[in-house]
């Protein structure tokens, strides 16, 4: 078995945190959603996508060649191409209502997921103030325990240097006795 190092155990435990945040508010918002903003969401995807800008645009560039270069009997918006402009303005009538229903149901989703990043960061902020509080406490214990072995290192040279002494002391009555 591999050990993890913190940091991919956090990065673990924060992506599998927003996965179920992101799903748990996913599943919320859809059944919030109605038929009516499903569909504005859809009208808005569909217009804001390159695949309807390129046929879009070849639509117009067939619309403006067709009426400038095509039969003159076909012609049926001269230039400067009122009907087409007419039937730009109705898109663009039409579809704004939808892509602004879009937005403002993102925003929604946005504000809320703001929200939820704020309370997750609040409460990290919490459990790093914790954090620092509990090795501040740890660093003042390990104080403590340099001090007591300061005072314990400075007791037991004592010791040895007493120990020095009474066996110089021993051994000097040892050899005086030894010697009568």
């Amino acid at each position: 078995m591999v050990k993890q190092t913190a940091e991919q155990k956090l990065t673990g435990m924060m992506e599998g945190y927003d996965s179920r945040v992101v799903r748990h508010l996913n599943a919320e918002f859809e059944q919030s959603t109605s038929r009516g903003d499903r569909f504005a969401d859809a009208v808005a995807s569909r217009v804001g996508s390159w695949p309807f800008i390129i046929i879009q645009s070849g639509i117009l560039v067939f619309w403006m060649f067709w009426n400038i270069l095509g039969p003159t009997k076909l012609h049926f918006d001269a230039p400067p191409f009122i009907g087409m402009n007419l039937l730009l303005s109705f898109q663009a009538g039409y579809t704004a209502p939808f892509i602004m229903m879009s937005a403002n149901r993102m925003a929604k989703r946005e504000h809320l997921e703001a929200e939820i990043d704020y309370a997750v960061n609040y409460k990290a902020e919490e459990e790093i103030a914790d954090m620092q509080a509990d090795l501040h406490h740890i660093y003042e214990h390990l104080e403590q325990i340099a001090v007591q072995n300061r005072d314990l290192a400075a007791e037991n040279r004592e010791i040895v240097a007493q120990n020095r002494e009474l066996q110089a002391k021993l051994s000097e009555l040892l050899t005086r006795f030894g010697q009568s």
